[in-house]
């Protein structure tokens, strides 16, 4: 399977890569990849959090069965993933959410701005490969 390396860029330039118009990049690989993108899923420590009628822990609940079954390469999950101020509680139950995920396929991170790398790295671990303590 072929490794699509990226020079350094910023969050917002690789967000592009992934649109249909920077996808273009992409074509010509003679094995394409297929990864699940997961963006800000702001998972609380509390499974009962609301915002705006919106509850991302059960959201996120109804998704992962659905990324499980779509047998992609591997899942991207992009910026805050954490509720509002990265708990120790919102990774654990990250952690929880995705064990179907991560027992089926290689899980990248992007951490946002609500979530707290010490935190993260604790509950996820700093002997992931690629992981990048501060």
């Amino acid at each position: 399977m072929p490794v699509l390396t990226l020079p350094a860029i910023t969050r917002r330039a690789f967000g592009f890569a992934l649109t249909p118009w920077g996808a273009s990049v992409l074509r010509g690989f003679a094995d394409p990849m297929c990864w699940a993108l997961l963006s800000d899923t702001h998972v609380p420590a509390d499974p009962s959090n609301e915002h705006r009628k919106f509850r991302p822990f059960e959201e996120l609940k109804k998704v992962v069965p659905e990324v499980v079954a779509a047998k992609p390469d591997g899942a991207l999950l992009w910026g805050d993933l954490a509720r509002l101020e990265g708990l120790a509680g919102d990774y654990q139950n990250l952690k929880t959410l995705l064990e179907p995920v991560t027992a089926e396929m290689p899980v990248a991170f992007v951490l946002g701005n609500h979530d707290d790398r010490k935190n993260f790295l604790a509950a996820f671990g700093s002997s992931q490969p690629g992981a990048q303590p501060r």
